[in-house]
């Protein structure tokens, strides 16, 4: 399993058909179903304070909770 960065907040309904809202940069491992519903909006590289990825209270929040709120 292989780390997976949300590149933006999005909502997906799973294959069991419960829906997730995803919060951008949160963290998921690549056998998540919201990485393999929809893996184009993952990413390898983890967020970056002060380029632009991630503003710092969400940064902070991410650091204690990876995998954002509602995980």
């Amino acid at each position: 399993m292989a780390a997976r960065y949300a590149l933006a907040t999005f909502s997906i309904q799973l294959a069991t058909g419960a829906h997730l809202v995803v919060e951008g940069s949160s963290l998921r491992d690549s056998t998540h179903g919201a990485v393999t519903g929809a893996p184009g909006l993952f990413g390898t590289v983890p967020p970056v304070l002060g380029q632009g990825h991630v503003n710092d209270k969400l940064y902070g929040y991410l650091q204690s909770y990876p995998k954002g709120p509602g995980e």
